[in-house]
This record gives structure tokens, sequence and C-alpha cells, in this order.
């Protein structure tokens, strides 16, 4: 939501739900980009991020 990506459902996608969560972490990390003090800071923005007023509904 943050990004205005629209992500996979699992059963349209011809890759296992593993190989869909390490793709969509993947992307996720790259758009977020550097600036965070580790993984879990930049999470925590994404989940912060997703519930600001003036996203996507």
């Amino acid at each position: 939501m943050v990004y205005g990506l629209e992500l996979p459902a699992p059963e349209s996608v011809n890759w296992t739900l593993g190989r869909l969560i390490l793709w969509s972490n993947d992307l996720l990390r790259a758009l977020v980009g550097e600036g965070f003090a580790n993984q879990q800071h930049s999470a925590a923005f994404l989940w912060w991020a997703k519930d600001q007023p003036g996203g996507p509904q």
C-alpha cells in the first residue's frame, strides 16, 4: 500500500509461497532504500506509513 503496489496473490503465480515472500521482501527492501538503522527499523517505517492519511485506501 505504501508504494501503490499490488502484490500478486499466491495462487496467481507459479512460485512457492516462500519464493513469493522472499521476492516481495527484497522488493520492499529495495524500495525503502538506505537510511534506516536496520531491517527492523525499515519494517517499522513501512507499517507506520501504510496507515498514514493520504495513502491508498
